[in-house]
């Protein structure tokens, strides 16, 4: 029952919490382009939606996606922009291919491959050759993270007792263990100058926020309390951590300083707020308030002014990332008990659906920057 907490821990509490307020390798090097979309899911394409471009042709980031169109989960990658028969599969097999998140330089791709319940971390070129596997071991391997320099990847291992974060280089050589506890260690990210991660540990007394050196060579609690302190992301400059804490009763998003002083709370109102996003200036952060099982997109200055709402389409949005040019932010969108790729204008507010016909995997996509 634990293992299944720690899986399933970013979006089914979020659920509680909303409720109870309210490849096989292939040959060559070019990737298949998919011209033939199934039939199915071309018939959950007709949800009303803007069909205003202008927002993401003006973008050339690319996104990889883990999609389950097929009876398994496989990989694509698609340029903003350009028509849902330009999304380019770089999996094909039998397997469940998961997680998948680009390197720094936009070259390679980690992610996780299941086979038969066993789940290893593999890494493959944008093109979708030169697939290696990274580890083979005993424990499941959970949410690969590239470092700030792409060297190395962290990880979550997923033991019969309990779960550790594990650091790898990036050609799977010297892997090391970075915590060594009795937590659920869950959802690490990398400070941008790469000595340091931040992740998530459930603990008897709550769940905090824990800081590991990068090189293993110790892990503090960093959050100490009997609240639920959860989802950190890094500021751009490495100075600020913003999370989400129920200290107060309600689950709302705060800032402190890399160091863990200065906490403070930025946003404050009677619902559930997630999953903070920085964007790439640093000056605004974007978060998802939940109430009644539905989920919307507001942006508010770090500063915890001019909080604003984005959208307003009664649609349970989550997962939020700015596209490179602060304009936008894509999320993950489910509609119908099927996820969608959606962005949205910070101008406008109009909502698109993106690589219209295929359904995403839940944590299952990556932008480049």
């Amino acid at each position: 029952m634990r293992k299944n907490k720690v899986i399933f821990f970013s979006l089914s509490l979020l659920f509680v919490l909303a409720c109870s307020n309210s490849l096989e390798d292939k040959s060559d090097n070019n990737p298949e382009l998919l011209t033939n979309q199934d039939e199915k899911h071309k018939e959950l394409s007709s949800v009303d939606i803007t069909d205003d471009k202008s927002f993401v042709n003006g973008n050339s980031g690319r996104v990889v996606f883990a999609s389950a169109s097929n009876s398994d989960s496989e990989l694509f990658t698609w340029i903003l922009g350009t028509e849902v028969d330009q999304v380019a599969r770089l999996s094909d097999n039998n397997d469940g291919d998961l997680e998948p998140v680009w390197s720094p330089d936009g070259e390679r791709i980690v992610f996780i491959r299941e086979i038969k319940g066993d789940r290893e971390i593999y890494v493959l070129k944008a093109d979708g050759s030169e697939v290696q596997q990274l580890t083979q071991n005993s424990i499941q391997e959970y949410v690969p993270r590239w470092s700030p320099d792409g060297s190395r990847i962290v990880f979550i291992g997923v033991g019969a007792e309990d779960s550790e974060l594990y650091v790898i280089n990036a050609d799977g050589s010297g892997i090391i263990q970075i915590t060594e506890n009795e937590t659920w260690d869950q959802y690490p990210r990398w400070s941008p100058d790469g000595t340091k991660i931040v992740s998530i540990g459930d603990v008897d007394t709550g769940i905090n926020l824990f800081m590991s050196e990068a090189d293993g060579s110790g892990s503090v609690r960093f959050t100490d309390n009997r609240h639920a302190d959860a989802w950190p992301a890094w500021s751009p400059d490495g100075t600020q951590i913003a999370f989400v804490s129920d200290e107060d009763g309600d689950q709302d998003i705060y800032l402190m300083e890399a160091d863990g002083s200065n906490r403070r709370r930025l946003t404050s109102n009677d619902h559930v707020d997630a999953w903070p996003a920085w964007s790439p200036d640093g000056k605004q952060i974007a978060f998802i308030n939940l109430e009644d099982g539905v989920g919307e997109l507001f942006v508010i200055g770090v500063d915890g002014k001019n909080p604003r709402r984005v959208t307003n389409d009664k649609w349970m949005d989550a997962y939020p990332s700015w596209t490179p040019d602060g304009e936008g932010v894509l999320m993950l969108s489910f509609r119908n008990n099927i996820s969608y790729l959606v962005s949205t204008s910070l101008a406008t507010g109009n909502t698109q659906r993106l690589v219209d016909g295929m359904e995403f995997k839940e944590h299952s996509f990556d932008l480049t920057h």
